[in-house]
């Protein structure tokens, strides 16, 4: 039992490294796309144990769809098993 706390201590412990890995890792690729690198995109990044969340307000479905691509890539580059969850909101009126 003790040894069973310990272990899942320890799969928190390394859950929230990842989160403070992949969060800036995935914000700075999104920072260094020409497309959503745009004062009318309001991209943030929350990632929790096993989640990265998109949230925001973009300008167009291109952009929302080109972030979540992006997410993707640095999941996929670092084997992260995070599910990615794309909450962006277009709103074509910010242009």
């Amino acid at each position: 039992m003790h040894n069973e706390k310990n272990q899942n201590l320890g799969d928190m412990a390394a859950g929230m490294m990842d989160a403070m890995k992949l969060t800036p890792m995935i914000k700075s690729a999104l920072i260094n796309d020409s497309t959503i690198n745009d004062p009318a995109n309001n991209i943030n990044v929350d990632t929790t144990n096993d989640e990265v969340c998109l949230k925001g307000h973009v300008k167009s479905n291109t952009v929302k769809a080109d972030a979540e691509h992006i997410a993707r890539r640095v999941l996929a580059e670092n084997n992260a098993n995070h599910r990615l969850v794309n909450e962006l909101v277009v709103d074509e009126r910010v242009i």
